[in-house]
């Protein structure tokens, strides 16, 4: 099977669809011109992309073991043939503050991270895949380090010229931040751990850690990408270090794609103007005061995050109307009596859900809920196809389900016999 890849073009292919802004530079050969078009497809402008006839694309061949964990084999191909004379070319087409995301991919590295910290760029590396090359390149230049273990450990005993000691039985998570930071002070640091989570050190000592978002691992393949993508995505919105943090790490453990796989979490909508119409209400949310807690932005063209606003004010539309996209909004409240009316004040009334250990609040909530069905402790889209499913109000007309969905579709037929036999 073969498959657009590669850690930069996932981390630029993760950033547009993560609504940012992101130009991708490279190069590759003619065997790769489709990656080209499938960048472009994600949000990526490729216009600083160049083609090598006479070269091959850079490959790498993934082995995935039965736990989800893989192994890679590389070869680079184009990404060894990037020159300074390159370089040179498109740094001019970005200014000083923009970002500039590298992975230890390609030729020139240290060329490249000089060149972008004399024209007063932020660059954030991810030194992956880990070489020995990497301890040469001018760290102190780098803003920003995204690391794993592996790559914490290498780093850290590359640059002090000494194997990490750590101690039996301790979280080893804080003695490879505290090395890292001592041998780069004047880097932010960022430590992933997979399902340990995220460990992240700011030059001036502050720290954070992010617990892994809960999920049954399928594939690791380009998660890593997934958070690094996501989170440099929120850096670039102003966004604050830990809700970068919890964002890209809740991002990094989703399964997005085709909606009849088992194992997709983020399916598509209908069609892309959806998305645009989802985006544009969860933006006005925004706007007339909602608080935005997760999500908010288009996965890819037909992908929309999933999304939570925080009381968003009650005339607005993610208030007052069906959605039907991955958006829920979240209301305080004081009196459950109060939360019921507000809910039943909608002209709109389907499947409804009450989350609750208390059977009295259950069987209230059950009762006073305007719906045609009530589940507790459970989400509103439940059902088997034996239930009746039914639209009330200004949501439908007619009641789903087969026993249900059969006898709407029969139809009553009377006969009248008159007989002197009866």
């Amino acid at each position: 099977q073969v498959s657009a890849g590669g850690k930069g073009a996932n981390q630029s292919a993760v950033l547009g669809r993560a609504g940012a802004p992101v130009s991708h530079a490279g190069l590759v050969g003619a065997d790769g011109r489709w990656l080209i078009d499938k960048l472009k497809s994600c949000g990526v402008d490729m216009r600083h992309t160049g083609c090598l006839d006479e070269a091959a694309t850079g490959q790498a061949v993934i082995q995935v073991d039965a736990a989800g964990q893989n192994s890679i084999v590389l070869h680079g191909g184009c990404n060894r043939l990037i020159s300074k004379e390159r370089i040179d070319d498109v740094l001019p087409h970005f200014q000083r503050g923009d970002i500039l995301l590298l992975q230890n991919e390609i030729s020139e590295i240290s060329y490249l991270i000089d060149e972008a910290f004399r024209e007063g760029m932020r660059t954030i590396l991810n030194p992956a895949p880990f070489t020995p090359e990497v301890l040469s390149y001018p760290l102190d230049h780098v803003d920003t380090v995204i690391v794993n273990e592996t790559e914490a450990a290498e780093l850290a005993a590359g640059m002090a010229k000494t194997p990490m000691r750590h101690t039996a039985g301790a979280d080893p998570a804080p003695e490879q931040l505290e090395r890292l930071s001592e041998l780069l002070p004047n880097a932010d640091l960022v430590l992933t751990l997979g399902a340990g989570g995220v460990h992240f050190r700011s030059r001036d000592g502050h720290q954070l850690r992010v617990a892994a978002a809960p999920t049954d691992v399928v594939d690791t393949t380009a998660a890593g990408d997934t958070f690094v993508g996501y989170f440099v995505a929120a850096l670039s919105t102003g966004l604050q270090v830990d809700a970068a943090l919890q964002r890209a790490s809740v991002a990094a453990a989703l399964s997005v794609g085709d909606p009849t796989l088992p194992d997709t979490e983020v399916g598509p909508l209908i069609r892309p103007a959806e998305v645009e119409r989802v985006g544009e209400w969860v933006r006005e949310g925004v706007d007339q005061g909602g608080e935005l807690l997760a999500g908010g932005e288009s996965l890819s063209e037909t992908c929309y995050a999933p999304t939570v606003l925080y009381d968003p004010p009650g005339d607005a539309r993610v208030s007052t109307s069906e959605i039907f996209g991955p958006v829920v909004c979240v209301y305080p409240y004081d009196d459950i009596d109060d939360a019921l009316a507000r809910s039943n004040s909608l002209p709109y009334a389907f499947q409804a859900s009450v989350f609750t250990s208390d059977l009295d609040t259950a069987l209230r909530a059950s009762r006073r809920l305007d719906a045609s069905a009530v589940m507790v402790n459970d989400h509103p889209a439940f059902r088997v196809d034996w239930m009746p499913f039914a639209g009330l109000r200004e949501s439908g007309i007619g009641v789903g389900g087969i026993p249900y969905t059969m006898e709407d579709m029969q139809i009553s037929k009377l006969i009248v016999i008159r007989s002197k036999e009866l």
